[in-house]
């Protein structure tokens, strides 16, 4: 009798250390990373009101993805990569924002990311 219930106490344990910790880590990520994410856009959007943004924030790490288009004008460009990496400083962010460039011809392609 003693031994299924120590048996019952290690399962019940390693369900909760293996399934509900994380998923609970991954719950908090995505509300955290979540309201950053809107945060930026809207303030993208506020400042630059031709530009399109979106933002999606992975759950299996600490960043976020920005996509952005409408934006022609290299200066511009660098003009929001700038703004972005202020406000990731200025809030004393943690998470790592991957800019993408839809309007760019190979936008697709992994090495034209911008990780601030």
């Amino acid at each position: 009798m003693k031994l299924r219930r120590v048996i019952l106490l290690l399962v019940v344990i390693v369900l909760v250390v293996g399934l509900v910790i994380p998923l609970g880590e991954i719950a908090l990520r995505l509300h955290l990373n979540g309201r950053v994410a809107r945060s930026v856009v809207d303030g993208l959007q506020e400042k630059y009101p031709t530009a399109r943004c979106s933002a999606i924030v992975s759950y299996q790490r600490s960043v976020i993805y920005l996509r952005i288009s409408g934006i022609s004008e290299p200066a511009r460009k660098v003009e929001i990569e700038t703004w972005v990496a202020r406000f990731k400083a200025e809030h004393a962010l943690a998470v790592e924002f991957w800019l993408r460039w839809m309007d760019m011809p190979n936008a697709d392609d992994e090495s034209t990311i911008v990780k601030l």
